[in-house]
């Protein structure tokens, strides 16, 4: 049976991917980045090199501000792009099974799909954020760890997609809804939850 999974996006900057996620209402930051000697970061045992904000008071950064953004990457244009959870979307990690379920139920219903982000132990589903959503981040493709593996969008976040994320009861329902037991990582914690498998996804199997 071939995979239902979208063919994975064309790859573009940072500085690209910054803007464009800026233009879509994700407030953005500049984050580490991978050097010949480790991380940017500086931390000889850094265990994400390239994958984690720069400082403490990166929330204090974050913008969707274009021109701004702009002038940030041409000073370090190999920065990874750090966005907030938690604010404006929060993100939700369910099975490759299920994943393959919710992109039948979509194309079945005629649903448009919401942003997807491929994972080594299934993929990421972004949902909007509620008013017990707790703060977090994550890193958002272009980036690249010391052995060039990446994060890709298996359904990019656009304008359009962006302003329509379902809640995380509405992923609960699409899931209920399609035949098969549901696979999905429970994350009543909300985006502190979430960004806790997210980074656990990248220590243990290295989000791909």
């Amino acid at each position: 049976m071939n995979s239902r999974f979208p063919t994975r996006a064309a790859r573009v900057t940072p500085l690209e991917a910054a803007r464009h996620y800026a233009s879509c209402g994700w407030p953005v930051a500049t984050g580490a980045y991978v050097t010949e000697t480790g991380c940017s970061c500086g931390d000889v045992w850094c265990g994400e090199p390239g994958r984690h904000p720069i400082g403490t008071t990166w929330r204090d950064t974050v913008t969707t501000d274009v021109q701004v953004l702009s002038i940030r990457w041409v000073l370090t244009p190999r920065a990874s792009v750090v966005v907030e959870t938690g604010t404006v979307f929060d993100v939700v990690p369910v099975s490759h099974a299920d994943g393959e379920l919710l992109f039948r139920l979509w194309e079945g219903q005629g649903v448009p799909p919401v942003p997807v982000l491929s994972a080594a132990a299934g993929v990421l589903v972004f949902t909007c954020a509620h008013r017990d959503s707790e703060s977090g981040w994550m890193v958002l493709p272009p980036v690249c760890d010391s052995k060039g593996a990446d994060p890709s969008w298996l359904v990019p976040v656009t304008s359009a997609n962006a302003c329509r994320l379902p809640t995380a009861a509405q992923l609960s329902r699409w899931l209920a809804d399609t035949p098969g037991r549901a696979r999905t990582c429970g994350l009543a914690g909300g985006s502190a939850a979430a960004g806790a498998a997210v980074r656990s996804m990248r220590c243990r199997g290295r989000l791909r």
